[in-house]
């Protein structure tokens, strides 16, 4: 079963680019902190970077060791019309390698994961130059994960009634403070 989850989210003092960054950089550091894993960057263009981790995550008694094996992509979709804001995409989502099969150890989950990110800006007063008090940023995070082997529906909705705002709210705190006082990034 899936746990299929939505958040809608708003952050001030903060750009869409600043958000995508740092989430990628906070998903780096979670799967370094909670999985083994292994990277292979794919490469890309200006527009996608294509990443894939096979990871296996630490065990939590009594559960089964689980490991996922997914496909990382960020974008920025610039805007059609000049009074809409640039958009800007982290997607992580599963996918089947013939070098990285499963293994009779692990149990592989599965994720589709989504953060859609733009900036909204007031303008400032008079001649004066964007600072941070003028950004907010809108964030629409849409997550399905699959555990894999047996867990009732209803847990999984309930945990994941619990956890994803949580999520969302360490994450937005987290964004604030490492983007103080730096540049804003568009």
């Amino acid at each position: 079963p899936y746990s299929p989850s939505s958040s809608l989210s708003s952050v001030e003092l903060v750009s869409a680019s600043d958000d995508v960054h740092r989430f990628s950089t906070q998903v780096e550091e979670m799967v370094q902190n909670h999985m083994t894993y292994s990277l292979q960057d794919m490469g890309g263009d200006a527009n996608w970077q294509l990443v894939i981790e096979e990871g296996e995550m630490k065990r939590v008694w009594p559960a089964s060791q689980r490991d996922v094996l997914y496909l990382s992509a960020m974008r920025k979709i610039l805007a059609t019309d000049e009074n809409d804001p640039d958009t800007w995409l982290v997607c992580n989502f599963s996918v089947d390698h013939e070098n990285a099969q499963p293994t009779n150890r692990c149990v592989r989950a599965k994720i589709n994961v989504a953060m859609i990110c733009q900036t909204l800006v007031s303008p400032p007063e008079g001649d004066k130059e964007i600072s941070r008090d003028n950004i907010l940023c809108k964030i629409t995070y849409v997550a399905n994960v699959n555990p894999g082997g047996w867990a009732p529906a209803s847990v999984l909705r309930a945990v994941a009634k619990r956890e994803y705002p949580k999520f969302l709210k360490r994450f937005t705190s987290y964004v604030q403070e490492k983007t103080a006082g730096k540049p804003i990034l568009f």
